[in-house]
């Protein structure tokens, strides 16, 4: 577990460095190079709009950056993001593994559960059965007193045994 968290630790602080990277090929790279000034233009205005109407001023336009301050702030943006979704990613893993330990602790508990209800079942079962032997064994017994005829009494030993009920 502790090498599970150092090594998303470890790939948080690598991704640093490696956004870096991302950040300078974006930046020189001929084919990108639009997309890149798009991507910062976009996060110029929007940011700039954010600021203008939390200050509580209204604004109708914001003055576009020029291509190379564009250009290093959507590289900036692209590199920032990569960061952000390592570190997303870190996370997520993180809570699903969390979440898979969760579900196997429940499990075993249910097992458990499951077994020691089956462990009272048993039993109970077990009562259940001793309870029909004994009943078995009283009623032969009972059919071994003599049942005493019309009008006659029964010996006071049997008498005392017959009162005698266990329920």
């Amino acid at each position: 577990m502790e090498a599970i968290k150092l090594g998303t630790l470890f790939l948080k602080t690598v991704s640093k460095p490696v956004a870096k990277g991302i950040k300078t090929r974006i930046a020189n790279h001929p084919s990108l190079t639009a997309v890149t000034i798009g991507i910062g233009q976009w996060t110029h205005q929007t940011w700039s709009k954010v600021t203008i109407y939390a200050a509580g001023h209204k604004s109708l336009r914001v003055k576009p950056l020029d291509e190379a301050a564009a250009l290093n702030q959507g590289a900036e943006f692209v590199s920032e993001g990569f960061i952000f979704g390592v570190a997303a990613g870190c996370v997520l893993f993180e809570m699903n593994r969390s979440d898979a330990q969760k579900a196997r602790d429940n499990a075993k508990k249910k097992k458990a559960e499951v077994a020691k209800d089956a462990a009272t079942v048993e039993r109970f079962s077990a009562i259940e059965d001793r309870m029909k032997r004994i009943e078995e064994s009283l009623h032969l017994l009972e059919s071994r007193v003599p049942t005493p005829a019309v009008g006659q009494s029964l010996a006071p030993e049997v008498r005392s045994w017959r009162s005698f009920r266990l329920w």
